[in-house]
This record gives C-alpha cells, sequence and structure tokens, in this order.
C-alpha cells in the first residue's frame, strides 16, 4: 500500500506548480489592427521599342473575306493604290472606278425604248378611237338599212 501512497506526493506537487502558473499569468496584450505593409519587389521598365513578330504553322484564313461584283459592265479606269490582297482601308474609299461610257448607253438605250413603248401605247390609242368611231358608222349604217 504504501507503493500506491508514493504516486500521490508528485501529483501534489504537478497540481500546486499548475495553480501557481495560472494565477501568476497575465492576460494576453491586445494590439489594435493596423494596416499591414507588404513587402513587394518592383523593377523599373524603360520604354523600349519593340518590332512584334509571330511565328505560327498551319493555315491560315481570314475573318471576313469581300467579293466584288459590278452590278453594270464598263472598263476600270482608275483602281486605288493600296488596294491589294489583304491590305484596310477606310469605309466609304473609293476602290474602283468604272467608266461611265457603258452605262451611259445603257441609260440612253432604256430611255429609247421608254419612248418607243410610249409611241406604241399612242399608237394603239389612236387605233381604239379609230375602230370605235368605225363601228359607230357601222351600226349607223345599219340602222339606216334596216328602216
Amino acid at each position: 500500500m504504501l507503493r500506491k501512497l508514493l504516486i500521490l506526493p508528485p501529483i501534489l506537487i504537478a497540481v500546486a506548480v499548475f495553480a501557481y502558473v495560472v494565477s501568476e499569468r497575465n492576460p494576453p496584450m491586445r494590439a489594435e489592427v493596423a494596416e499591414r505593409a507588404t513587402l513587394a519587389r518592383t523593377i523599373e521598365a524603360l520604354d523600349t521599342p519593340v518590332v512584334p513578330r509571330v511565328v505560327g504553322y498551319g493555315t491560315v484564313e481570314p475573318f471576313r473575306v469581300w467579293e466584288a461584283v459590278a452590278q453594270v459592265s464598263g472598263e476600270v479606269t482608275y483602281v486605288h493604290p493600296e488596294f491589294r490582297r489583304g491590305a484596310l482601308l477606310e469605309a466609304g474609299t473609293e476602290i474602283v472606278r468604272i467608266s461611265p461610257t457603258e452605262y451611259e448607253l445603257a441609260v440612253a438605250e432604256a430611255e429609247a425604248n421608254i419612248r418607243a413603248t410610249e409611241v406604241q401605247l399612242n399608237e394603239l390609242a389612236v387605233t381604239e378611237e379609230n375602230n370605235r368611231k368605225s363601228l359607230d358608222i357601222e351600226q349607223r349604217a345599219l340602222e339606216i338599212r334596216e328602216t
């Protein structure tokens, strides 16, 4: 039994030391939260001229393709000097000028056809009026024969 009691003194000493440490302990210090500065490594970027260069492999296709189809035929009299495959031109830029000679000739021909058709219409109107008058004359002649 004496052996069992030998364990009590170290336990009592440990409890006494723990009580002493807890009673003498100071509460933790409170520090106000301040702005935290983070150390950053920086370098100065110098203005250096760079020529962009791209190396690629494969097939390249344009995003947008424009195909011009003239609504009139004629000789091309002017082509914009910067007009070439892949060139970017501002909106409204005159790219190609077609000689107006064939267009003006086609307009004159169309106007002549219109006038000829108007003459034919007038001729038909006159023919119709003549036929109506002939019909009236023949109807009167018929009335005279029947009486």
